[in-house]
């Protein structure tokens, strides 16, 4: 995946692999908001319950961080990355109607082993998956889940013969060219349980 995505970031390369080794999730950095190494990503939540890799910018996040910091909590770094982290600590999936911004994210908690993902209303910033051969497997771009070799990389036909005749009618949809990895919509989230994905 990190060797599809290099074009991505420049400035930094993250893989962060789960205690019990059944998870792992890679990131390529573009450092914007905070350049330092605690930007980092993936990054963990202080008590390491989360993980969390993101895409994006949330415009509000100072706002946020001093609501969070009247909560109680402390940040380590200026990256709005661990306001994400600490605002899924504290309101879960409300957090999302809080955020102004464009986003991709996926946070892990890494006691249940449960995967929540979201992206932005308008679908600004990319998330694509696959569930194939008991795997589940995410990424921004289409080439990164092709790298995988357990990746079914068939066309849909139907989903050829729509883009033909109107090359922007999958957009908000799940579908993509490849009949085996799934679009997450704008302004949709999901969760992963005990390998079921439920989309919201």
């Amino acid at each position: 995946l990190a060797a599809a995505l290099t074009h991505r970031g420049p400035d930094g390369e993250g893989v962060w692999i789960s205690s019990d080794g059944r998870a792992g999730l890679v990131h390529l950095r573009l450092a914007i908001i905070d350049t330092s190494e605690r930007g980092h990503q993936p990054m963990q939540s202080a008590d390491a319950n989360h993980t969390i890799v993101y895409n994006g910018e949330i415009f509000n996040f100072l706002e946020l961080r001093a609501e969070l910091e009247a909560l109680g909590s402390q940040f380590r770094s200026d990256s709005d990355t661990e306001v994400v982290l600490e605002a899924w600590r504290h309101w879960g999936e409300g957090m999302l109607d809080r955020f102004n911004g464009m986003w991709a994210l996926v946070i892990r908690d890494n006691r249940s082993g449960d995967v929540f993902l979201a992206r932005d209303r308008f679908g600004i910033k990319p998330l694509l998956y696959s569930q194939s051969g008991g795997r589940f497997s995410f990424a921004s771009e289409m080439r990164a889940l092709r790298s995988l070799p357990y990746i079914d990389g068939a066309i849909s036909q139907s989903v050829a013969k729509r883009l033909l005749f109107d090359p922007f009618s999958i957009e908000g949809s799940e579908s993509t060219l490849l009949g085996s990895i799934r679009r997450l919509p704008g302004g949709h989230f999901a969760w992963l349980r005990k390998g079921q994905l439920k989309v919201k």
